[in-house]
């Protein structure tokens, strides 16, 4: 990413944007073994469901009760 100051090039950077894709079933087994269930798993915010051109995911998901 780069920060451009609007008056002085010395205080301008660039640093690394590190960023992790999901598959949407990889993200669903990250998140069951980790102690949550999905409740909802949309492509946005509309609930528009996942396909091949999605580009970002929407999960609700709660904390799984312990068992008895």
């Amino acid at each position: 990413m780069d920060f451009e100051h609007p008056e002085k090039d010395a205080k301008s950077f660039c640093t690394p944007l590190t960023q992790r894709q999901f598959f949407p079933a990889e993200l669903e087994a990250l998140l069951h073994y980790n102690g949550f269930d999905v409740e909802s798993h949309a492509g946005d915010f509309d609930g528009e469901p996942i396909t091949a051109a999605t580009e970002s995911q929407v999960v609700i998901a709660r904390a799984r009760r312990p068992t008895p």
